[in-house]
């Protein structure tokens, strides 16, 4: 009998091979028996090593953020009372990310940067000791936080993939990792030069992660579930205070973050009654196989030459962009807002704007704010009326340098309806209630004039400013709801995308602020219908049809990634179905200067060395790098440049773009028809089966 044992260690358990020259050895079945027991105990010891390192990182994460709001509820608590303590996370958070790039600007390396921001707002917290006064509803707020961020944890270990074919994660995790090596933002996609984009939070993202000490994949997951928490909690406290009813809290919370498109019921008929409806297909499937096949994505694209989300479809996409990382610091401002509106003081004022600016750093589209804050300021003090003459005129410049451009094709009613169903239906109901018949005539007389002048929204006007009479918070909500909708059917910012999608970013990202707007304003209507408020109900139990199907069907889609471990860890997909790909982007890790891989293609497998590393690429997706401000010519240029140093070995070119590794991996083997790189400049420093680094001396 020979017995070949290879040593068992904390890093790996090896195999163990028995070579047994007799089945019938008497000792074979003990050897088994200890070899198996030993492994066994070995492996056990490993997988609750591992499930307790995932429960610490969870923890950890959480814990910072705990810490940082709690840090920053005594500077708010004697201003804002009792909306401190759910704008203290927000608000901690936009102070911790603001200190921390400051540092970083000024050359600190960016986790120190992180925990001196961290030290100094306990230390002010210290300092304000005073402020700390819990009161029970404060408890309620951190208890519906923490049940989101567990449910969040909870779906995200079952789709937890930075995947590129459908969202906007490879963008996200490349912008991510950028900041955690460089501390601010350079263009991994362009050779890391100076890129002008909102990248807050993705700022704000890798402080927590630096401070928690998580792997980045694992922080990205934790921080999605941090910003949807924050927003449902937010949401919550938004219908709480102003109703002073736990109900409409909860009522607020699922308008704004859990209910859906009204078009997931026209879905649910046409697969019912097996018809098409409105271009919706017809699966020959049973109820089960279509929740798992759901076509999550056919009605976000309900409005022509656009895209719509609402907050909850973002958060099951699971990617980190800027329009849903501002959903909580928009709800934070409308929090604010509402304490400002309550009672006016210089110190609301100036932490609003502050927020206010903050938001802007993650997401340049919060403009629209402005439609809300204004009119408060213009109904508490008249000396703040200069502010809308502002807006005026600065949209005025924004038209006459051609930025901002008329639009020539218009939402559709219905279209419209599939999208906002739910708010319109409380809108109306709260508006027959409100306004007198001939009030309300005069609303209806601009349906059928809106029909003819083919502004099927028009009508939307007179509603807005007849509610706004009332002066109430919620009416002013709406005002911004309905302001931010009339602005796309008015106006599209000027982008490369071109006819006939030149609309498509503006009514993207806008129309998420104005389902923030309108949500809150809807639910907070809902407490004054009566038993007209079952009928919104009602509409909104059809409501949860599209949000629950894509729930169910998200995880299981392959256009999603569909990883087959249930994990935190967002590049568990690219280890499972790229192994060496995935081995050979670890040894880089720690490496530095720009790594050349294969030109990008938009929502395709590519980049995704720079994406995992955070280290520059020459030129990544090229057609983001025109959304970005590059011109074709550069792009293009970089794109036949790269393609010359991989066919013909040009080390001219990888000197001009300082390339310091050379990736020769899957999608470089078929791009261009290689098996290896045979240049003499070129040293071998990796190789893994078919993937390659190659270092240029």
């Amino acid at each position: 009998m020979i017995l070949v044992l290879i040593p068992l260690n904390n890093a790996n358990v090896r195999t163990t091979i028995l070579n047994v020259s007799s089945p019938n050895d008497p000792d074979r079945e003990l050897l088994l028996f200890f070899l198996q027991s030993r492994c066994a105990k070995k492996v056990k010891n490993l997988y609750l090593n591992e499930k307790l390192f995932k429960v610490f990182e969870i923890v950890a994460f959480l814990l910072v953020v705990e810490i940082i709001g709690f840090s920053a509820y005594p500077l708010l608590r004697k201003e804002f009372g009792e909306e401190a303590y759910s704008l203290s996370k927000p608000f901690g958070l936009a102070i911790l990310t603001a200190v921390a790039l400051s540092f970083s600007l000024a050359g600190l390396n960016f986790f120190l940067s992180s925990l001196l921001a961290l030290i100094s707002l306990v230390i002010l917290a210290v300092i304000n000791r005073d402020g700390f006064y819990f009161e029970g509803e404060t408890f309620k707020e951190e208890l519906v936080f923490l049940i989101s961020y567990s449910l969040s944890l909870l779906y995200l270990s079952l789709k937890p993939e930075i995947y590129f074919a459908y969202s906007e994660d490879f963008t996200d995790f490349a912008f991510l990792k950028s900041v955690l090596r460089f501390g601010i933002l350079k263009d991994p996609w362009f050779g890391g030069e100076q890129i002008f984009y909102y990248f807050f939070g993705h700022a704000l993202a890798a402080s927590l992660i630096k401070l928690s000490r998580v792997k980045a994949e694992v922080g990205y997951n934790l921080a999605v579930a941090a910003y949807y928490s924050l927003a449902v909690t937010l949401s919550y406290s938004l219908g709480k205070r102003t109703t002073k009813k736990d109900i409409y809290g909860i009522l607020s919370a699922l308008f704004v973050c859990f209910a859906g498109f009204f078009s997931g019921f026209f879905q649910l008929v046409a697969f019912l009654f097996k018809t098409p409806i409105l271009g919706y297909k017809v699966a020959n499937t049973t109820l089960f196989q279509w929740l798992l096949n759901f076509d999550f994505s056919a009605a976000t694209r309900v409005i022509d030459g656009a895209v719509v989300f609402y907050p909850f479809f973002t958060f099951l996409q699971g990617d980190m962009h800027a329009h849903f990382m501002s959903i909580p610091f928009q709800l934070a401002i409308l929090l604010s807002s509402l304490s400002l509106y309550t009672s006016f003081s210089s110190k609301k004022f100036a932490t609003t704007t502050f927020l206010f600016t903050f938001t802007l750093g993650i997401n340049a589209w919060s403009f629209v704010l402005a439609f809300l804050l204004i009119p408060i300021l213009l109904l508490k003090s008249k000396r703040f009326a200069i502010l809308s003459v502002f807006l005026a005129v600065f949209i005025t410049l924004l038209i006459l340098t051609g930025i901002l451009k008329f639009v020539e094709s218009r939402t559709e009613f219905f279209d419209f309806l599939q999208v906002f169903a739910l708010f319109l239906a409380s809108t109306i109901l709260y508006t027959a209630k409100k306004l007198d018949w001939k009030e309300f005539l005069l609303i209806l007389f601009f349906i059928p004039l809106g029909l003819l002048l083919n502004f099927h929204l028009l009508f939307l006007f007179p509603l807005a400013f007849l509610l706004l009479r009332e002066k109430s918070f919620e009416n002013i909500l709406l005002f911004a709801g309905t302001l931010t909708i009339l602005f796309c059917e008015l106006f599209y910012f000027d982008d490369p995308l071109g006819k006939p999608f030149e609309r498509m970013n503006t009514v993207m990202k806008l129309y998420i602020s104005a389902w923030i707007f309108w949500g809150v304003a809807s639910a907070i209507h809902l407490s004054k219908l009566g038993r007209s408020a079952l009928a919104v109900l009602a509409v909104f139990a059809f409501s949860l049809l599209h949000p629950v199907a894509s729930l169910i069907a998200m995880p299981n889609s392959e256009l999603l990634g569909n990883s087959g471990k249930v994990t935190l860890d967002g590049a568990e997909w690219l280890k499972e179905k790229h192994l060496e790909e995935y081995l050979a982007i670890k040894w880089l890790e720690n490496k530095s200067g720009v790594v050349l891989e294969a030109p990008g293609e938009a929502y395709t497998y590519s980049s995704r060395v720079s994406t995992f590393t955070g280290l520059p690429t020459v030129i990544g997706w090229r057609t983001h790098e025109i959304m970005w401000g590059r011109s074709w010519e550069e792009v293009e240029e970089r794109i036949k440049e790269v393609d010359e140093i991989y066919l013909n070995g040009s080390l001219e070119l990888a000197k001009k773009y300082g390339v310091r590794y050379v990736f020769f991996g899957e999608v470089e083997r078929i791009r261009y028809d290689k098996s290896e790189l045979d240049y003499p400049w070129l040293k071998v420093v990796f190789k893994k089966g078919n993937v390659t680094i190659y270092e240029v001396p």
